[in-house]
């Protein structure tokens, strides 16, 4: 079985990225066969590349979609992890799915009996969401952007969102220690349901 791992931080020791790193290390210890893709997208050409009007001809052959398109339908689970900057999950992520979501590729109108649209990347099982806000849960818009991520990807065809992880108010943690002590027995919950 393969897993992508997106990932979007600003540094290697950020509070989603300690997360997901925990709940992968729960996963291969259930099952050390796994195969997991680590896709930093802070590294890839998306991080630096937005869809706008002067780039709209040439942006897809820039981001190399056909490259992360392929990647997409080569694995079974993804686990995307993101700190909430400014109420919105980061700009890469953005470009991620701006670069991925074309139609005929990874979706479709045309399969589509009632007239909405049909995802073609239906291979994916299960996507885990990891999301760290500094808010407090009540200070919260009235929307989710972990539902967001999740109709983004459902849109292109995964079967199945598992619960989300989400950390309020993460400058409270100033330890790896702290957060894993805080969230240890719920990521593993979540590993052993994905």
């Amino acid at each position: 079985m393969k897993i992508l791992y997106i990932k979007s931080e600003l540094n290697n020791h950020s509070k989603p990225t300690i997360l997901a790193e925990r709940f992968i290390e729960f996963l291969l210890a259930k099952d050390s066969s796994l195969e997991v893709i680590n896709l930093d997208l802070t590294s890839e050409k998306i991080s630096n590349i937005s869809l706008n009007t002067n780039n709209k001809a040439t942006f897809w052959v820039d981001t190399e979609s056909d490259r992360l398109i392929n990647l997409l339908k080569s694995v079974d689970k993804i686990i995307i992890s993101t700190p909430i900057i400014n109420w919105g999950y980061t700009a890469e992520i953005k470009n991620f799915f701006d670069a991925v979501c074309l139609a005929d590729k990874t979706f479709s109108y045309k399969y589509s009996k009632q007239g909405g649209s049909v995802g073609l990347v239906d291979n994916i099982k299960n996507v885990q969401i990891i999301t760290t806000y500094h808010s407090s849960e009540e200070q919260l818009l009235p929307f989710n952007i972990e539902d967001s991520i999740a109709g983004t990807f459902k849109f292109i065809g995964a079967q199945n969102i598992n619960e989300n992880l989400v950390v309020y108010r993460g400058y409270e943690f100033h330890s790896k220690e702290e957060l894993l002590k805080k969230f240890d027995s719920q990521i593993e919950k979540l590993a052993n349901n994905f």
